[in-house]
């Protein structure tokens, strides 16, 4: 780190900036699984995948690989995490978050392309369940029309989770 010019008179070449992803290793028949469940989408409906295991077990690897192989088939990739809210943080609760969060990116991304297309998307592609959504998803809320649709009436708790699970 001198100020005297360098002793040979060709410049260095530019250091190329990289990140280091170790080989994906042991997974061949999954990979198989999530290879088919990719073609599946090619009939024009969409489809998802949902990884499930005990921490450490490479869920989060297994989901970076899978949005790659997505991503090379021109697909979309969304992604989301549960992170504690606001108030959990301040009560020192290190929950997963609301467990709706991680479909929040989903939902913007709904939203985006309603607002884009226009009320005809917007009716095909959330429908009667616009008015469910909204109160989970401020995006969804945000919709022209979403705000004068009529509020379902309460459920008990595990019938309203069963509703929005079917409004998703």
């Amino acid at each position: 780190v001198g100020t005297n010019p360098l002793p040979w008179g060709v410049p260095l070449p530019r250091a190329r900036a990289y990140i280091y992803r170790s080989a994906f290793v042991g997974r061949k028949e999954l990979m198989q699984v999530i290879r088919e469940k990719l073609a599946l989408p090619a009939d024009g409906r969409g489809h998802s995948l949902m990884f499930a295991g005990e921490s450490g077990a490479g869920k989060t690897r297994l989901a970076l690989e899978t949005a790659i192989l997505a991503q090379r088939r021109v697909m979309t990739v969304i992604s989301g995490e549960c992170l504690p809210n606001q108030r959990e943080r301040q009560e020192g609760n290190q929950s997963q978050g609301a467990p709706l969060e991680a479909l929040r990116p989903m939902m913007e991304l709904a939203a985006d392309l309603c607002t884009e297309l226009g009320k005809a998307e917007q009716e095909r592609v959330l429908g009667e369940n616009a008015v469910l959504l909204a109160a989970h998803f401020p995006a969804i809320a945000k919709l022209p029309g979403v705000a004068q649709l009529p509020v379902p009436p309460p459920l008990p708790v595990e019938a309203a989770r069963k509703r929005i699970f079917s409004a998703l």
